[in-house]
């Protein structure tokens, strides 16, 4: 473990690292460290491992005794410790596309190395990922998600399920919030895929029964994060503001790639509380708070200390784009799978739809509750779901607000698109566009 940190360290020494506002922010890698051992030993304790993607319904999988491996989370591990460029790379000698998604280039040369060298690579930070056991996928969010898993296949000959997570369509979405129907329909599509297809194949790859008792045990612990986590989010709204972009992309991490777990939970009350604490005695990332700016969408996860640029300007950049911590209604512990089919229901809404309309609804919502002053968006090159739809809701969000927005274009873990100085000087302008703005 020593030499492996230490390696991690060189990797990082020529990168400057965001300073957190939060320590328990700086605490989240403890938390996902812990997390990746646990996987790397999950055979000594008979547990299994599916290599899988968000919207997966991990509370399902750990019933099983399966721990999910969300493979496009360990893009921005990778692309943290400075090493995502290198399995792009290979990906790329492997006539994956360089247009593909960064973070399934990553795991697909994560996964052509591991087979080249008979085991971990070298450079995978945290121990690397273990072979899995399965792979489970969702047809959701996009179709890149879809095809990584059976690319993955010529790598890991292991049973595959994927099952559907049906987006809505356009037009559908923007009736949905407001439409009893159009919710219970998704709901119950949701209900006969965990019944029908994904339980099935977890009984048959694992050989066990689903327990639906142990699966409410897991289901109640990612509800006390879920709430946990929602309520430091709201937070936020104070003034000066109590932390940053560059806290909210790390504190976030453990609520995708751990959930259902006391850890887990443990983690979000400590995190609450420092917040709360900060938020009691009007301790804010800098006191006098001349900006707010939204980051709408990706970070540039190799180069989180872009965000610290703003507060030598005495701005906060904070954002919402994995504020994931939506407690659903009705939760009821009695009957976990509908309990679950709901939850999913709140995913297709908020992330795993091409509803442009609820993207922008929601930006305007926090510009308008957290008191925003510009937003900035970054334009990923390399991601599907987020180029899809872009123009569209940019022009809704210049349509219903009056505040700037400054439209960035990188890669958010491919770091060969990245232009720190040309960046920081793009940020400079914009936050002058806003003071001109204020003098009208």
């Amino acid at each position: 473990m020593e030499q492996m940190e230490q390696g991690e360290k060189k990797q990082e020494a020529a990168v400057a690292r965001s300073q957190k506002s939060l320590e328990t922010a700086g605490q989240a890698s403890t938390v996902l460290k812990a997390w990746y051992q646990r996987l790397n030993s999950a055979k000594e304790r008979g547990e299994f491992l599916a290599w899988t993607m968000i919207f997966v319904p991990y509370d399902l999988l750990l019933s099983f005794d399966v721990l999910p491996v969300f493979i496009e989370n360990y893009g921005p591990v990778c692309a943290a410790k400075q090493v995502a460029t290198h399995f792009c790379e290979i990906a790329e000698g492997e006539r994956f596309a360089k247009d593909t998604c960064s973070y399934l280039r990553i795991g697909l040369g994560y996964a052509a190395e591991y087979n080249r060298v008979g085991g971990v690579p070298e450079k995978a930070p945290w121990g690397g990922l273990p072979k899995p056991d399965m792979m489970i996928g969702p047809s959701a969010i996009c179709e890149g998600r879809i095809k990584f898993l059976q690319a993955a296949q010529r790598y890991w000959n292991v049973p595959y399920c994927c099952y559907e997570a049906l987006n809505m369509p356009f037009h559908t979405a923007a009736e949905a919030e407001h439409n009893e129907e159009i919710k219970k329909h998704y709901v119950k599509l949701y209900y006969e895929q965990l019944k029908n297809v994904l339980i099935p194949f977890l009984e048959k790859t694992t050989g066990k029964k689903f327990d639906k008792n142990k699966l409410s045990e897991t289901l109640a612990l990612d509800m006390e994060h879920q709430r946990l986590y929602e309520a430091t989010n709201k937070l936020l709204k104070a003034r000066p503001a109590p932390y940053g972009a560059q806290d909210s992309f790390t504190m976030c991490a453990p609520s995708i790639v751990c959930r259902g777990t006391q850890e887990t939970v443990d983690y979000y009350q400590r995190l609450y509380d420092e917040v709360k604490y900060r938020v009691d005695h009007k301790i804010g990332v800098v006191q006098d708070e001349k900006y707010r700016i939204l980051w709408a969408w990706l970070p540039p996860w190799y180069a989180l200390s872009i965000f610290n640029h703003f507060e030598s300007k005495s701005a906060v950049a904070v954002t919402q784009a994995y504020d994931i911590g939506i407690v659903p209604e009705n939760i009821d512990l009695d009957n976990p799978l509908e309990t679950i089919a709901r939850k999913m229901y709140e995913g297709s809404w908020y992330g795993a739809g091409s509803q442009w309309t609820s993207r922008a609804s929601k930006d305007l919502r926090f510009v308008q509750d957290y008191g925003v002053d510009g937003i900035i968006i970054l334009q990923a090159e390399s991601c599907r779901r987020f180029s899809m739809g872009y123009l569209h809701t940019v022009e809704l969000l210049k349509e219903k607000s009056d505040v700037p927005i400054l439209d960035l274009k990188s890669d958010m873990a491919d770091k060969r698109f990245w232009s720190e100085e040309k960046m920081k000087d793009t940020i400079d302008m914009f936050l002058e566009t806003i003071d001109k703005k204020r003098r009208r």
